[in-house]
């Protein structure tokens, strides 16, 4: 299982952060583009090309960015855990999706 969380911000590139195991494979800024999804899927798919093995969990669970990671299709979950900026890595990072 990939475990991928972002942060969304409103006023700079939104923040991922890809882990497996608990262990960080790669942490990246990304423009709210749909060239800036297009790289975030392609990270995903070097660590995990099986979708459905692939947990999403965002910050929030509205915006353009979002609609447009639903719609690229395959995501198992997209999870919604509100906990203020920078709270969707250090949630990743602390398990707690275990």
């Amino acid at each position: 299982m990939l475990y991928v969380g972002i942060d969304l911000a409103e006023t700079e590139p939104h923040r991922a952060s890809i882990l497996n195991d608990a262990k960080v494979l790669k942490e990246l800024k990304i423009e709210p583009t749909a060239q800036g999804l297009a790289s975030l899927l392609h990270a995903i798919a070097t660590y995990e090309p099986d979708k459905p093995q692939v947990l999403i969990a965002v910050e929030r669970p509205d915006g353009p960015f979002v609609g447009e990671l639903l719609q690229a299709g395959g995501i198992h979950d997209l999870s919604h855990q509100p906990q203020g900026p920078g709270a969707i890595p250090r949630a990743l990072h602390s398990g707690w999706y275990q």
